[in-house]
Parts: C-alpha cells; sequence; structure tokens
C-alpha cells in the first residue's frame, strides 16, 4: 500500500485509543483521509482525536467498517473481533500497526529508538533539539512532551523521528538510518518465546541495511555489550562505562535536576545541564546528545535544547507539592509523582532517583501491576525492587486484555511482601485509598504513582478532592 495514494479514503482504526494507534489515525487525517475508529473506552486519546473530527464508536461492531477502504489494527485486538472478521469476508485490506508505521516511515532518512526502557524520553529529547535547531522533523511521539501540543508532526521529509515498540515482534519491518537502542531486558518474551529470540530480532533489526548508517547503542546493558561485535552497521556507544565511546562522567543530581559531563573518545568534554533527575535521564539525553551530533547540529544549541527539556507526561511527572489534611486536619505537605514505569528495572531507576534527590524522605508507593503475564516472568525482580519503598500500596492487577493468572495478581505480591515487611496494605476497592492515605500519610513524604495501567487517574481524581490542596510555593520541587 502507497500512503501517498491513501488521500480521500476512509481508514478505520481498531483499538484506536492505543498510544501508538492514535498518532498513526492523525498522522492519516492529516494526509487527507477520512479517519474512523473504535475502541471499548474513552480515553484522553479518543478524546483528543474526536476534537480534531474523527468518528469513534465504543463498541466493536462490524457496521463500524462497512464503508471502510483498509482497516489498521492494534496487535491487542483479538482476531476474533467482529471488525476484524467482517474486513477479511469482505477483503478489505488489513494492517497491523507495525505495518502500516513501517510504510509510513522512509528508512533513508529516519532516526528510530527502540529498545527496552526509555524510548519515548529519548525520542521526545531528539525531537526537542531537532525543532529547536530550526530542522523541522516529521515525527511521531507516543507521549508528548509537557507543555506541548503535538504527538506528530507533519515537517519536512529530511528527517522522520520514532519511537519503535518491539512488544509485538516486529522489529524486522523497520530500517533506518540512524537507530538507537536504550537497553533490551527480559521483557515481551511471550511474543518471542525466548529472551535469546528477543536478542536476535534487535540483532536483526541493528543489521538491516548495515552498509549506511550508525548503530547507537548503550553498552551499560549487558546484553547490548554483548552483541556489538555482531553488529554490521557503524556503531557508537555511550554510557557510565569507561569503554564508552561517549562516556557520562561526573554526574550530579540536586531534587529534579541534574548535571553530568559527556567525554568523547577524542577526550573532548560537553556539560549537560538536565532539568529532569535520573542517571537513566543522563543516559536517554546521551544517546540524543549523539544522533545530534550526527547530524552536524551545534553543541550550543544541542546543551540548550536539552536544558529546555522539560520532561515526558508520566515519566518521572512531578505533578506538584499539595498541602494535605488528615483526618485530624492537620496539614502536612506532601509531594506527588506520577511514573509510567512497569517494569522492575524501571521502577528502581525511579526509587534510586528518589533517593538521591530527597534523601531523608518517606516513598508511598501506590503500585498497579500490569500485565499478569509480567509479573509471572519477572516475580523475583518484583519482589526484591517492591521492597526498596517505606509503605506499599498495592493495587488489583490492570490485565492489559490478558486471562487472569490467580499466583500473580496483585493480592499475591501484597501476601508475599507482608511476610517480609509491615508496610504494605493491599486495596481491591479504589475508593479506600483516600481512607488509607489520609492515615498513614506524614509530612513531607513523597507519594509514588506507580504503573502503565489507570493507576494515575484513578489517584489524580482522589487528588482533585478538597483535603489535597496545591501548595501555592509550588513552584519548585523543594518540601
Amino acid at each position: 500500500m502507497q500512503i501517498d495514494r491513501m488521500k480521500r479514503k476512509i481508514v478505520h482504526f481498531i483499538g484506536i485509543g492505543g498510544s501508538s494507534m492514535s498518532c498513526i489515525a492523525e498522522f492519516f487525517l492529516k494526509n487527507g483521509c477520512t479517519v474512523t475508529g473504535s475502541d471499548i473506552l474513552k480515553s484522553k486519546n479518543t478524546k483528543r482525536l474526536e476534537k480534531l473530527g474523527i468518528k469513534i464508536y465504543y463498541k466493536h461492531e462490524k457496521y463500524n467498517v462497512q464503508k471502510s477502504d483498509c482497516i489498521i489494527f492494534s496487535n491487542a485486538i483479538s482476531k476474533k473481533n467482529p471488525e476484524f472478521l467482517f474486513a477479511k469476508i469482505k477483503n478489505i485490506p488489513i494492517f497491523s500497526r507495525s505495518e502500516i508505521l513501517s510504510k509510513i516511515i522512509k528508512s533513508n532518512c529516519s532516526i528510530l529508538v527502540s529498545g527496552t526502557h526509555g524510548k519515548t524520553t529519548t525520542v521526545s529529547m531528539i525531537i526537542k533539539i531537532y525543532q529547536f535547531s530550526g530542522l523541522q522533523p516529521t515525527f511521531f511521539c507516543v507521549e508528548k512532551e509537557k507543555y506541548s501540543n503535538k504527538k506528530i508532526n507533519i515537517g519536512k521529509k529530511d528527517y522522520f523521528i520514532s519511537e519503535i515498540d518491539e512488544s509485538d515482534n516486529c522489529l524486522h519491518l523497520f530500517s533506518a538510518k540512524i537507530i538507537v537502542v536504550t537497553n533490551i531486558e527480559n521483557e515481551h518474551i511471550n511474543s518471542y518465546g525466548s529472551l535469546k529470540k528477543l536478542e536476535l530480532s534487535f540483532l536483526n533489526f541493528l543489521n538491516k541495511n548495515s552498509d549506511y548508517g550508525y548503530a547507537i547503542i548503550c553498552i551499560d546493558n549487558p546484553i547490548l555489550f554483548r552483541m556489538k561485535p555482531m553488529i554490521k552497521k557503524k556503531v557508537i556507544t555511550y554510557g557510565f562505562v569507561e569503554k564508552a565511546d561517549f562516556r557520562i562522567i561526573k554526574y550530579q543530581q540536586k531534587e529534579n535536576f541534574c548535571n553530568f559531563f559527556i567525554v568523547e573518545k577524542n577526550k573532548k568534554f560537553s556539560k549537560i545541564h538536565l532539568s529532569i533527575p535520573g542517571k537513566h535521564n543522563a543516559l536517554n539525553a546521551t544517546a540524543s546528545f549523539i544522533v545530534a551530533k550526527i547530524n552536524n547540529i551545534s553543541e550550543k544549541k544541542i546543551q540548550k535544547s536539552i536544558k529546555k527539556f522539560v520532561g515526558v507526561y508520566r515519566r518521572f511527572e512531578i505533578l506538584g507539592i499539595y498541602d494535605f489534611k488528615n483526618y485530624s486536619s492537620t496539614i502536612k505537605k506532601i509531594m506527588i509523582i506520577d511514573d509510567y514505569g512497569h517494569h522492575p528495572n524501571e521502577i528502581k531507576y525511579t526509587i534510586d532517583t528518589i533517593k538521591n534527590g530527597w534523601p531523608k524522605r518517606r516513598i508511598v508507593m501506590i503500585f498497579q501491576p500490569h500485565r499478569y503475564t509480567r509479573m509471572k516472568n519477572l516475580y523475583f525482580q518484583f519482589l526484591n525492587t517492591l521492597l526498596e519503598v517505606d509503605y506499599l500500596i498495592i493495587l488489583n492487577t490492570f490485565s492489559a486484555w490478558e486471562k487472569k493468572i490467580e499466583n500473580y495478581s496483585g493480592y499475591f505480591f501484597y501476601k508475599k511482601i507482608r511476610k517480609i515487611k509491615k508496610e504494605v496494605i493491599f486495596v481491591n476497592k479504589n475508593r479506600k485509598i483516600e481512607k488509607i492515605l489520609r492515615i498513614i500519610l506524614l509530612d513531607k513524604d513523597i507519594i509514588l504513582i506507580q504503573g502503565a495501567g489507570d493507576v494515575s487517574e484513578i489517584i489524580k481524581k482522589i487528588i482533585k478532592k478538597k483535603f489535597f490542596l496545591k501548595s501555592s510555593k509550588n513552584k519548585s520541587s523543594k518540601i
């Protein structure tokens, strides 16, 4: 299918509310297509698309696709979906999300970022640098930078910037001039069958069209360190380790700011100031720095744009400092951080970042497990990581369409952790969270909202209630 021939065609998206699907839907709309979609729930993505004029159905029915010229479906959609089945019977062209994205991306001018963690922040940083430098890139970003109103932009054809999700085993569909892989870890194994097959998929992705372009990899990650000799593209490495081509040294963090130096192989030093904290974000910034250097963006512009970058929604997002009233009407100052991380290593990065920036504060984590299979596959890692917070509130597992696995539910983890730590509670009904917070919170606590499901929306509704008042002295992260 040629994208430029789709103008004035009707394109229907099954599962349009997904982060990536909503971006692609907007792309087709901006390219002159009539776009429709379906999903089972309203979300901020569906509301945004409806404001753009896209018709969205909140029930999957064959009637939704009768006039469609093309169907694009999310990998979360069952092949038994009535819209999918009808399209197949009527021979309406059907494409997966990854298939259609690979057709949009032009490999000879694209910058693609993949990896288990850090994709969205790294892509957002690269976009920030290119926009600040006046290069007007085309980009897809599954979550936008804070205070930005764009997840997608159709700019000049010279640069196409996007993250590539590895979860559905479709990396083989993509190639690019510049590929960044942030890390590879034991994740999405159900799609691959084994960690070895996941590693091979990334290696093939890096080696596709190996006669040109760059592979930028973080060699702090053991798998990427081991993979380096097998990559046929020109390889540029980065990390905290001494062998990195671009090495991070003298990292310092003060609350939600950090600075460090990047040392190149030729011993040139570049000082970087970041307005978001964490060693993982220093790595993301270094990958972005390298990409920009390859395209001859001046170092001064890179440094300025990275300093101006304020982070992505739900990635260590500081929601604010709140004056909080407990049952005795005592006012306590509470900081609230919202984070999307749902893999134990991501969660550990967040915990470590809080401990480095606010070492004397208690961390009260509200944790919503995401997918039963992930909790099963990474059981011991989750246990060890969750024990690191001061007080843990565990919610029901967000299934993301998976069938329940009884021994890996939120309650199951609560029982296991309770044997080791008494500062843990399981909440089976969301309305109870409010009562628990009013009992357990102490002055200067940090609430950490953790998970990729709907936990953020659940807690934000509670924050809007009268016993949470946003502090007027809320211009910094100081409590």
